[in-house]
């Protein structure tokens, strides 16, 4: 909605990095998120490919100096933690319609 008033404020079109500012590697997302959703990812890992980036960081200062936009989690944990719950209980969510393609059930916890 922030990015609609600011179109109409002043027009055009406006690109945000909407992000923390912090940097995860592939494997800290990774393990993050099978420990939240208690799922196992099927990982076929490979190489850096030529011309990947080493780090990739979404910093959101122009989307806090343009929208007062702030992120509600500054963690990667809170952050996967939300989205796993939200996706729980919006069966519409792409990763709920997915899960049963991509992901298989693992017991963390026993």
């Amino acid at each position: 909605m922030l990015v609609l008033q600011q179109m109409q404020r002043h027009g055009g079109l406006h690109h945000y990095n909407l992000g923390t500012g912090r940097d995860h590697s592939v494997p800290d997302v990774i393990s993050t998120a099978c420990r939240f959703t208690g799922l196992e990812l099927q990982i076929d890992q490979a190489p850096r490919r030529p011309g990947d980036p080493p780090v990739l960081v979404a910093a959101a200062d122009k989307a806090a100096a343009e929208l007062g936009w702030r992120p509600c989690f500054n963690d990667l944990a809170s952050t996967i933690d939300h989205a796993w719950r939200w996706c729980q209980r919006n069966k519409h969510c792409m990763a709920a319609q997915c899960q049963a393609h991509i992901l298989r059930p693992k017991r963390l916890y026993d």
